[in-house]
């Protein structure tokens, strides 16, 4: 139960991040829309998330495209767009994340987060 609070905390993290640095869409359209790769696994909940999303955000639409990580991985290398990428891979399997926004995803619990340490 704990894990799955925590995803879905990560989630609504992502999703705020993500929206407010301009999502693919162009910014003259009148309606933004984030697009959102997730893990199969993700789907229903995402929904929600997503549906809710765009209720408190006038003029965000979210299309969540959800399938497995290598499907994913498999799009991404022929070209398609996203904003935000979702795997389930770092909660399921205690790994950790690599970010410079270690303040935003520290408060995920059960998230292991580090600032990466990139060879000069």
């Amino acid at each position: 139960m704990r894990r799955a609070a925590s995803l879905v905390a990560l989630v609504c993290l992502l999703l705020a991040q993500g929206c407010p640095d301009g999502p693919s869409s162009a910014s003259r359209e009148k309606t933004r829309t984030l697009r959102v790769f997730a893990a199969a696994s993700l789907s229903a909940p995402l929904d929600e998330i997503a549906r809710a999303f765009e209720a408190r955000n006038a003029g965000v639409r979210v299309l969540v495209n959800a399938a497995s990580s290598s499907a994913l991985e498999r799009q991404l290398e022929n070209g398609a767009s996203c904003d935000l990428l979702i795997a389930a891979t770092a909660l399921a399997h205690g790994y950790d994340v690599l970010t410079e926004n270690v303040r935003e995803f520290g408060r995920v619990p059960l998230l292991g987060v580090r600032r990466p340490t990139w060879p000069s």
